[in-house]
């Protein structure tokens, strides 16, 4: 039996997603000989569907959200010769902005969206504007 040792390939060590989005796919592509078999774990105690799902090489995240982010671990296992690897990914789960355009006056103004405050501004004139 011939063995080729387990390398990654197209695994980046960090991985983003962003709240709000249908669904992530975490990325682990492995190769060699026997052909290695990925297995995921994770931040959660058990990534089950509808979450999570692993789809070929990669881990489904159905609607990421902040508490989602952390380590996940790719292991590849050559079955037969009792070989296998990991990979360490950090997940990071980025925040949706919404960007609103209007016109206002001179003064303090907030953007929100459902109660989520998300930048504050003050406009000193219709040439100037500061984030605070």
């Amino acid at each position: 039996m011939f063995l080729e040792p387990i390398t990654f390939k197209d695994t980046p060590t960090e991985q983003n997603g962003t709240a709000g989005e249908e669904a992530t796919t975490l990325r682990c592509e492995a190769s060699g000989s026997p052909t290695p078999v990925i297995k995921w774990s994770g931040p959660h105690p058990r990534l089950e569907s509808p979450k999570f799902e692993q789809v070929g090489d990669g881990l489904a995240i159905r609607n990421p959200t902040p508490k989602d982010a952390g380590i996940y671990i790719c292991m590849a296992i050559q079955n037969g010769v009792d070989s296998f690897d990991t990979a360490r990914i950090q997940f990071n789960v980025l925040r949706k902005y919404l960007f609103l355009q209007y016109s206002v006056g001179v003064g303090h103004h907030s953007l929100h969206d459902a109660g989520n405050l998300y930048i504050r501004v003050k406009i000193v004139s219709f040439l100037e504007y500061k984030i605070i």
